[in-house]
């Protein structure tokens, strides 16, 4: 990744990040139109758990995680009435159990291990302002960015299938993505991973989750979720 760090700092010098611990995915719109940066440079995508926001002339995405959510979805006229219904986030584990960001760092510095962080997009703490952590990853293609041009045969993906072991892992069930994988990295690199995934319980990898960098297959949202 290339990045400034002073740069970035003064894209978010006017953010509100004194967000605590309510931040969640309707304030995406504020956050956003609070940056300090032209028109076109950034744009933001989300997930359940964090906000990513977009270079788009840089290769990375900044993510902020999100503190929580609204469990109702219904307007909260008073403080108390916010308080009751948001719900902290709790299951990401470590010394911040609302920070997904933190645990795929946490995943992709345990992957490192095992020499498989080559499958991941590189994520990094870029730092606090005002006290709330952000991170900066490496920016992928998705699925549906038509990165994938390959046509393959039923064969071919039934062999995938055999491989990654029937049943096993059918959370990830992009046929197309994994196949990509197996022809990129070889039979043997699929086995291995399929495994340590399973073995790691790493679920929720859907299309939403793995993409492309470089044309090289390549998981880039690995925290799961379990709000």
């Amino acid at each position: 990744m290339t990045y400034n760090k002073e740069e970035l700092r003064e894209v978010f010098k006017n953010a509100p990040l004194k967000i605590g611990n309510d931040f969640y995915e309707d304030l995406n719109d504020d956050l956003f139109d609070s940056l300090n940066c032209a028109s076109g440079d950034y744009y933001y995508s989300h997930g359940a758990s964090k906000l990513a926001i977009i270079s788009v002339n840089g290769d990375y995405v900044i993510k902020i995680p999100y503190t929580g959510e609204l469990s109702e979805d219904i307007w909260y006229p008073t403080e108390e009435e916010f308080q009751e219904f948001f719900d902290p986030y709790c299951n990401a584990g470590g010394d911040c159990p609302w920070d997904y960001c933190a645990l795929e760092v946490e995943r992709y510095e345990y992957a490192k291990q095992f020499g498989f962080e080559k499958y991941l997009a590189k994520i990094e703490l870029l730092g606090y302002l005002n006290g709330y952590p952000i991170y900066i990853q490496e920016k992928c293609e998705t699925y549906y960015d038509s990165v994938h041009s390959k046509h393959y045969t039923e064969e071919e993906k039934k062999t995938t299938r055999s491989i990654c072991g029937l049943g096993k892992f059918d959370y990830l069930t992009n046929e197309n993505w994994l196949t990509d994988f197996r022809f990129y990295y070889g039979n043997q690199a699929l086995t291995d991973f399929s495994n340590f995934l399973t073995e790691n319980g790493w679920d929720d990898l859907n299309d939403s989750n793995i993409g492309y960098l470089n044309s090289r297959p390549i998981i880039f949202d690995f925290s799961g979720f379990e709000g």
